[in-house]
């Protein structure tokens, strides 16, 4: 495959009107149409006439890992690894702006893990002192990267970072314990207004299911991932789980499994385990204890939409 790269590197800064995200500012690029989402913001334009899109994402700052190579494959495997399986590397190379010293490029033709569509990305690691940003674009083609590449022109020369996010508690050792996350749903009762009591709700109860997620980090680095769910009205449980190694780095944890078994049977009997496939290695974007933006308290894990995943000790 072919592309050109010139636009890549061409960037000048380009006035026009500012925006606010996370802990910075920049300037969005022109003819797109913008939309927050959790822990990012995404901007897409489609050309109609040549029946392609693209789109530019800009993700939270992140703490540096010391290197611009630590930062970009951390970054890739949080935002890249994580939805596109890559089929071919196009290139990686530095990003010389003169607003963000050290920043990277890295390009791939990629298949999107859901649908198997083809997509270019692009990711952009912009480093700051002590943090870095990255953005993400997208496009399904060689047309759509032509046309494409050089709409970040006024967005990458403009980000400037503001106010220093608290820091993060990425202290090996730190995470050690036992981390839980319990999603169930409602008691399966309802309110009679005529009776003024609460009743059985039949239709509630045949819906009820618990599904629990539960990570054990030992202090020499082992750890266990263990996933129950229970559907009340099927009378059915689904178990998995992952042995393995973990090492913290920075704001990530590296999962490196070594063990997988998985079973189900009836909720109301044990359910074995068998060996199955064993996962390939990969990376959780952490945060430990109150998360800055949202109200929740513990072992906070970033999900692939960006969302944010408590898990605390179990009670």
């Amino acid at each position: 495959m072919r592309i050109a790269c010139a636009a890549l590197f061409a960037a000048t800064l380009a006035l026009g009107q500012t925006e606010s995200f996370d802990k910075y500012t920049y300037t969005p690029p022109t003819g797109y149409t913008g939309k927050a989402a959790n822990g990012r913001m995404e901007w897409t334009k489609i050309d109609q006439a040549r029946k392609f899109y693209c789109q530019i994402v800009l993700f939270e700052s992140q703490n540096s890992l010391g290197s611009a190579a630590a930062d970009l494959a951390a970054e890739w495997k949080a935002v890249v690894d994580i939805s596109f399986d890559t089929k071919t590397e196009i290139l990686q190379r530095d990003l010389p702006l003169p607003t963000a010293p050290g920043s990277v490029v890295r390009v791939a033709d990629t298949l999107n893990k859901q649908n198997k569509s083809r997509v270019i990305v692009s990711l952009y690691v912009l480093r700051y002192p002590g943090r870095y940003v990255g953005i993400m674009q997208l496009m399904p083609n060689e047309q759509a990267f032509a046309a494409c590449q050089g709409d970040l022109a006024p967005v990458l020369p403009s980000l400037s970072l503001t106010t220093a996010p608290p820091p993060v508690s990425a202290v090996p050792g730190s995470v050690t314990g036992v981390w839980q996350r319990i999603i169930a749903s409602q008691t399966p009762t309802r309110y009679n207004m005529f009776t003024k009591q609460w009743e059985h709700d039949p239709v509630a109860a045949m819906n009820q299911f618990r599904n629990e997620y539960k990570y054990t980090l030992q202090p020499d680095g082992q750890y266990t991932y263990e996933v129950e769910f229970d559907s009340f009205n099927r009378y059915q449980r689904d178990r998995t789980s992952e042995q393995g190694r973990y090492t913290v780095n920075g704001a990530s944890i590296q999962f490196e499994p070594k063990e997988y078994k998985k079973g189900s049977s009836d909720r109301r009997q044990p359910t074995v385990l068998a060996p199955a496939p064993v996962p390939a290695p990969y990376s959780r974007r952490f945060l430990l204890g109150k998360h800055p933006q949202y109200d929740s308290v513990g072992l906070n894990f970033q999900e692939s939409d960006g969302s944010w995943s408590s898990f605390t000790p179990p009670k």
